[in-house]
């Protein structure tokens, strides 16, 4: 039976990529083109799994191995690994699930780069719109632009993509018993931390290519900052912590509360965003059993964490990137979508989705959702009756005066629901 330790190794075979054989002409000689969507702020490309596929995985610098539905690697007829992780949904027990281990023996991503013998965690349940994950080394082997306006990916095996027009950050060095901390804290692992500025302050953070959030803030440097009350106009946000023990054997899923504040600037290098929209952990709520003890979640033993939160896609999306681990850079530069304005959650409606069901968790007081006379235990439908669209909570963040119709499911009676976005912060 493979160990743990031994399936993340054989994940990191994506730094050996190689040319597919049926590579299409386009890029220049040497670079390996990956073509990419971004759809509702999530960066995909298409996915082949033995002859099976195309299927829609997201690529995650804050991933630390391959992932896929567990029902589709049962539908590509992946070889099972002998590996099983337990899950347990909170702390103290309750609901368990288990994610298994599987290898594919071809794997080609974008129809362009081919690998072998690739090891997935198979995710358990039906999923969404992404269906897959491949991790973030891919990007860290090679030089690689990420260019969103074009949508595509460049993977330079040969020579260096021009930096013209472009400005360099420097890439923090992370120790690897912290790198330990954020992969404990919500399963990422990413090597990609820059340095930036919010509000006068610097943070040191990830690029998180799997992530919605412009910029999101953990709890250590919430509390840090005592950002938590200093803005009175804020919208409510939710989520789990995917807390992990050792080698992953046992996932512990540890709730959160957080809000989303409009404040700024926000400055990466030379660019500054004025009004960004920002998600902050409450310091005050997120604790963990560790040796029988409680503690803050950004400590682990008697480590603290080091990185302050990470930018996601609502702020990644405006620029064009160049990676070069081997220089220890980041490369960056401004499009078209740097003037656009910051999307959140402008309803008040908080929930939790299982299997496509949307559950209402809860409604902020004098928010669209309340006006609209939504409660929390509502299911929430489509007109039709049907489960509503994956793009629901996508829509939640749409301008102010849009009107989403549906209805909810409410002690064995429908209702019908009409609501009128509005800016909350």
């Amino acid at each position: 039976m493979l160990s743990r330790r031994n399936l993340l190794a054989a994940s990191a075979l994506a730094a050996a990529p190689r040319l597919a054989a049926a590579q299409e002409a386009g890029p220049p000689a040497g670079v390996v083109r990956v073509p990419i969507e971004v759809t509702r702020n999530q960066l995909w490309t298409a996915v082949q799994l033995q002859a099976s596929g195309p299927y829609r995985f997201t690529i995650d610098t804050g991933a630390a191995y391959f992932s896929v539905q567990a029902r589709l690697a049962v539908e590509a007829k992946l070889h099972a690994a002998g590996h099983r992780t337990r899950l347990i949904t909170h702390v103290g027990g309750g609901q368990q699930d288990y994610w298994d281990s599987y290898y594919a023996d071809t794997t080609v991503i974008g129809g362009a780069l081919e690998q072998k013998n690739l090891v997935y965690q198979a995710e358990p349940g039906q999923g969404g719109f992404i269906q897959g994950v491949v991790p973030g080394a891919i990007l860290l082997t090679t030089p690689t632009v990420i260019d969103f306006a074009d949508r595509a990916i460049d993977l330079y095996m040969k020579g260096k993509p021009d930096t013209s027009g472009y400005d360099r950050l420097t890439m923090t060095p992370i120790e690897a018993a912290n790198l330990e901390i954020i992969r404990q804290l919500d399963g990422s692992q990413s090597a990609l931390v820059i340095d930036v500025e919010w509000n006068g302050a610097p943070l040191k953070v990830q690029v998180r290519t799997a992530a919605s959030p412009g910029l999101f803030l953990y709890a250590h440097a919430v509390d840090r900052l005592q950002a938590w009350d200093a803005y009175p106009k804020w919208a409510a946000e939710n989520g789990r912590w995917g807390l992990s023990t050792t080698y992953w054997n046992k996932l512990v899923h540890l709730p959160f509360k957080a809000r989303a504040v409009r404040a700024g600037p926000l400055i990466i290098g030379p660019a500054v965003i004025a009004d960004p929209v920002v998600v902050m952990v409450d310091p005050t709520e997120v604790d963990h059993v560790d040796d029988g003890q409680r503690k803050p979640v950004w400590q682990v033993g008697n480590r603290r964490l080091e990185v302050d939160g990470y930018i996601g896609m609502e702020t990644l999306r405006r620029f064009s990137l160049i990676v070069d681990a081997d220089q220890r850079a980041l490369w960056m530069k401004p499009n078209a979508a740097i003037r656009q304005p910051f999307r959140y959650n402008r309803s008040g409606l908080r929930f939790k989705a299982v299997e496509g069901e949307i559950t209402v968790t809860g409604v902020a007081p004098h928010s669209p959702a309340e006006t609209a006379g939504v409660q929390a235990g509502d299911v929430v439908l489509a007109r039709d009756g049907t489960r509503p669209p994956d793009n629901f909570g996508w829509d939640l963040s749409d301008g102010p005066g849009t009107v989403m119709e549906f209805d909810v499911q409410r002690g064995g009676a429908r209702q019908p629901i009409r609501m009128v976005l509005r800016e909350m912060i």
